[in-house]
């Protein structure tokens, strides 16, 4: 009943426009309401960011790893560099990247596949 009075009240066609998926987000809680699991296949797969099995050094793969996590030079390089990049226009973004990413593996070997997906990922963005 709660459900369906939210939903008389909203306009269906400017909800279904916006782009958000709403009424699939509202599919999979109902699903996990009644105790069902939305997802199918194998969970290991729809691990959230807690979930990823990083190292301390690994957490900011662009910022030196001779940098003790959290610690005020951490803290600094890693603000410096999300200012240089958040920046940036898009065109210099991956090569930047891609220049820190290097840095980083010549000063500390080559990066595990996990963290090499993670750089790998924001320059997709």
């Amino acid at each position: 009943q709660v459900m369906d009075g939210v939903m008389a009240g909203i306009p269906f066609v400017r909800v279904a426009a916006s782009g958000w998926p709403i009424f699939t987000m509202l599919a999979i809680f109902s699903d996990l309401n009644k105790g069902l699991w939305f997802f199918g296949g194998d969970r290991k797969y729809l691990r959230g960011y807690s979930d990823w099995n990083l190292r301390r050094d690994e957490l900011s793969p662009l910022t030196p790893a001779a940098l003790d996590f959290l610690t005020a030079p951490w803290m600094d390089a890693a603000a410096g560099n999300a200012e240089l990049l958040a920046q940036m226009p898009a065109s210099e973004y991956a090569s930047t990247v891609h220049a820190l990413a290097s840095k980083r593996e010549e000063a500390d070997g080559p990066m595990r596949p996990i963290v090499r997906g993670l750089v790998d990922a924001a320059l997709g963005v």
